[in-house]
């Protein structure tokens, strides 16, 4: 791929995160505010640009891609869970965050940053694909991963239900949007014959949904870029926890996957190499840090984590992405 058109897109939601670092330097915003985005993000714009992403024609070969990605994305996020968690060992993490460093160092962040980026490079073919990498990456995390974390407690937290992790917006959205995809609700009969003022209300619908779907790329750079404002650089460049888990998530892992996917024999015009690896070489998951906040973790790490790998974006995503 293009170095260029990914350094281009990469540097546009960077300069993203550079205004919401201001505004958190300059402690205008009061702490809620980035609960808040969190929100909106999750509940409300991230699940309105998947739905919106699902319009489109069937194509059973999409559907096949969909499976393949999911799978890749449940076999990806489980074996980097088992590799690093004899790595977390061999590389003598600290045990009051060894649980997170795990989690750090397996777990891209699909939704805030691979959902803007793959939908700005690939379109909405890109982005129907890669809302199956996320179904993945929800159940683990959620699942295995927030058990991980609950393991660097003090045990004073009870363990949240499994159904929680597949009534998730997200989740919900992408069945939705399966629903509509398959049952090709705007371009069926029943809406393609339906009174004029059914078809205007679909119409403002859709351009809800475009509309919500849009504030994802600068509300979730706006995010990080809050985020990144309360690290302290000294000490975040100086972690070496951080750096290591760093380098494993977004370096080591998608080279690694990379590799294995040239054996696979993908279809002619597939997008499913592209996706999985862009999605794979995103910054840290922010749910490293919810979790850290959540229950009592080690809230600092998370950050620093999170900080460094933002920061790496701008180089190892077009350079690794040029080997695809």
């Amino acid at each position: 791929m293009s170095f260029e058109i990914i350094f281009t897109q990469i540097l546009v939601m960077f300069l993203m995160v550079i205004v919401g670092f201001i505004m958190g330097r300059r402690g205008v915003l009061s702490e809620r505010i980035s609960h808040d985005i969190s929100v909106i993000l999750l509940e409300v714009a991230t699940p309105a640009l998947i739905i919106n992403s699902m319009i489109r024609e069937f194509d059973l070969d999409l559907i096949r891609d969909a499976l393949l990605c999911f799978a890749i994305g449940m076999v990806y996020f489980l074996l980097m869970m088992a590799l690093n968690l004899g790595l977390s060992r061999v590389l003598r993490v600290r045990k009051n965050h060894r649980g997170l460093w795990v989690l750090a160092a397996s777990f891209t962040n699909p939704g805030f940053m691979g959902f803007p980026l793959v939908l700005a490079i690939l379109g909405g073919e890109g982005l129907f694909l890669a809302s199956f990498i996320n179904m993945a990456f929800n159940i683990v995390i959620y699942t295995l991963g927030e058990r991980l974390v609950l393991a660097d407690s003090d045990g004073s937290h009870e363990k949240p239900p499994l159904i929680r992790t597949f009534l998730s917006p997200i989740n919900i959205a992408t069945l939705i949007g399966l629903v509509i995809f398959f049952g090709q609700v705007p371009l069926s009969g029943f809406v393609a014959n339906a009174p004029g003022w059914l078809v205007s209300f679909w119409g403002v619908i859709t351009t809800v949904l475009k509309n919500l779907g849009n504030l994802v790329t600068p509300l979730a750079m706006f995010l990080v870029g809050l985020a990144i404002s309360r690290s302290s650089l000294r000490r975040t460049v100086t972690d070496r926890d951080a750096i290591t888990a760093v380098i494993i998530d977004m370096v080591v892992g998608p080279l690694l996957l990379l590799g294995v996917l040239h054996f696979i024999p993908f279809r002619e015009g597939s997008l499913v190499v592209q996706v999985s690896m862009l999605i794979m070489l995103m910054s840290v998951a922010t749910a490293v840090q919810m979790m850290a906040d959540r229950y009592d973790g080690d809230s600092e790490f998370a950050g620093h984590a999170i900080f460094l790998s933002n920061v790496l974006c701008l180089v190892s995503v077009p350079l690794i992405m040029m080997l695809v």
